[in-house]
């Protein structure tokens, strides 16, 4: 059985649509970097004794809104699920 290659889960939106590419939020590499991102972020920002600024925080927050909104607008109610309980976490 042949083996594809995924994309560079580190290119960015405009990488991957000069690539040829899935729009961003329909290409399963950049989302799955998204997601693991803010993963670790949010985990990160929960676990430190030092809170986040408010940019900062501002700045998560919306990254994770507009993932959740995505996944939702995709049909990916379980990875969605999954970004809400990230954004729980923060708060």
């Amino acid at each position: 059985m042949a083996m594809t290659m995924l994309k560079d889960p580190q290119l960015d939106d405009d990488d991957v649509l000069d690539r040829g590419g899935q729009a961003p939020e329909h290409d399963p590499a950049v989302l799955c970097a998204r997601l693991r991102a803010l993963a670790l972020e949010a985990h990160q920002a929960a676990r430190t004794r030092k809170p986040l600024s408010v940019d900062d925080f501002g700045d998560l927050h919306a990254r994770i809104t507009q993932l959740r909104s995505s996944l939702y607008a995709q049909r990916l109610d379980g990875l969605a699920d999954y970004v809400s309980a990230l954004e729980r976490t923060l708060f």
